[in-house]
């Protein structure tokens, strides 16, 4: 009996650690989507993946906070039907009433293409975007939808530190000054102060070297 009961209280642990296991790595599960334009079920547009059903001639509807100017992708596939067989019709709302309608772009068949369902992008026009998902067809659908904000960052929206150059500091015109030992004609050494100017570039982030632009020749400051 004690076995048994060990047995029982293993089988029931491994059971419940499996069904963690899956609701961890598995997508996300939808119990209820809204039913109505006022009371949407809310999407992160982070690309995450939930999964659903949808009975026969409902509407779910959807929301998605969003920023004017942002391009967005959505997708509604169709995970268990046969081919060629999308989750419903799907309807892009701008206003929080689903009264103004957009059209996006249909990528559908954008390579991975997706013969069961509907991908959509398009450039948000208001601080919130809602979706009708109409099941048209006379029996349930099993489906996932996600939506991803992808919105590609030019260089020129940088901060300012990193996007304006630092301008390299120019040369001064400040002379280089050299005295030079060497031997005379009847051995005797003799001392010279050589002396020489640069010219600055161009400019202060031009890469031109400095050019040389003077050059002369006098005694050394005798050492006191």
């Amino acid at each position: 009996m004690r076995e048994e009961g060990m047995r029982t209280v293993l089988m029931k642990g491994g059971l419940g650690f499996a069904a963690i296991l899956g609701a961890m790595l598995g997508p996300a599960i939808a119990r209820a989507e809204g039913t109505s334009c006022t009371d949407p079920t809310i999407i992160v547009p982070d690309g995450r993946i939930t999964a659903s059903t949808i009975p026969p001639g409902q509407t779910f509807y959807f929301k998605v906070s969003s920023r004017v100017g942002s391009s967005y992708s959505a997708e509604f596939h169709n995970t268990l039907g046969p081919g060629s067989q999308t989750p419903g019709t799907l309807i892009v709302y701008s206003d929080a009433g689903c009264t103004v309608s957009i059209t996006p772009a249909s990528t559908s068949s954008v390579d991975p293409g997706d013969d069961n369902g509907v991908r959509v992008a398009f450039t948000a026009t208001t601080a919130q975007s809602r979706f009708a998902l109409d099941n048209t067809a006379g029996s349930p659908i099993t489906y996932s939808f996600s939506v991803s904000d992808t919105t590609m960052f030019s260089r020129s929206r940088r901060t300012a530190s990193r996007s304006t150059p630092t301008a390299r500091r120019a040369p001064t015109r400040r002379p280089w000054r050299q005295c030079v030992t060497r031997q005379g004609p009847r051995g005797s050494p003799t001392t010279d102060l050589r002396v020489r100017s640069w010219r600055r570039p161009r400019s202060p982030t031009s890469r031109s070297p400095r050019r040389r632009i003077s050059s002369r020749s006098s005694s050394c400051p005798s050492a006191s």
